[in-house]
């Protein structure tokens, strides 16, 4: 899981409410990476990860860094675009 949390600022709180709705909610014990803005995403991309996401410039920089980007639209067409890399 790789998510950003918008602002430095912001790092911490928002960081511990989406590990608390992860953990609570979705159930999701996957490591999980929080950066403090978008842009910080494509740090961690290499060939062998995969980022779904919703915003398209975070997607060309996450490609352009190395990273195999899948721009989400819905949940269908993500799928199907998933399923030809894993």
């Amino acid at each position: 899981i790789l998510s950003s949390t918008r602002t430095p600022e912001d790092n911490f709180k928002v960081a511990m409410q989406k590990m608390q709705w992860l953990a609570n909610v979705a159930n999701i014990t996957w490591p999980k990476i929080f950066v403090p803005g978008k842009s910080l995403k494509q740090q961690y991309a290499n060939p062998n990860s995969i980022l779904i996401d919703d915003t398209l410039s975070v997607i060309e920089q996450w490609n352009a860094a190395g990273g195999i980007g899948i721009l989400h639209k819905d949940w269908m067409s993500t799928l199907a675009m998933l399923r030809l890399y894993v």
